[in-house]
């Protein structure tokens, strides 16, 4: 009886987790208390005040990869890692021309670019999968923090307009 009630209670609770995401009711949980995440606009204000590097994320509510990304966000060395970069989350249902603007090799979910603070993207930054060059898997953690140190140590190149980054905002 007593195995049978937690069957039920199992099947239950997976049952009520599916319906959740498969009608996008439920955001990804990605540490929102350890990481400080931000949209594209305030982000990329973010980044080029601080000079730091940006981690851009493009998720959809209703990718079971993106919700995956739960163990990647409360590893202890990733979130360490996250204070040396400008992070930014990308819903595609809610900004869908921000999406396009990403959209090199597919508008699969989830995508990661690097940019550098000024908000160029760092083109020799990518995953080394075979498939989609800005998909990294959920298990994938080595993967996942060799992409984050990549782009840390990204070096931006000189640039003969100094302020870009006054010139993005104007």
């Amino acid at each position: 009886m007593i195995r049978l009630s937690i069957a039920i209670l199992f099947t239950l609770s997976v049952f009520t987790v599916s319906s959740d995401l498969l009608a996008g009711d439920q955001s990804p949980d990605w540490n929102d208390v350890q990481i400080e995440w931000h949209g594209y606009v305030t982000g990329l204000q973010h980044a080029c005040a601080s000079g730091k590097p940006v981690m851009l994320f493009f998720y959809a509510d209703w990718c079971p990869t993106c919700h995956a990304y739960k163990k990647l966000f409360r590893d202890q060395e990733i979130t360490a890692m996250t204070q040396q970069l400008t992070m930014i989350r990308i819903n595609i249902d809610e900004q869908p021309e921000i999406d396009a603007s990403y959209d090199l090799d597919g508008g699969y979910v989830p995508r990661i670019f690097g940019l550098y603070a000024d908000g160029r993207r760092m083109s020799d930054i990518y995953s080394l999968n075979g498939g989609y060059r800005y998909f990294i898997d959920a298990d994938n953690r080595d993967g996942f923090i060799d992409l984050m140190s990549k782009i840390v140590n990204s070096q931006q190149p000189d640039q003969s307009d100094t302020n870009i980054c006054t010139n993005l905002f104007e």
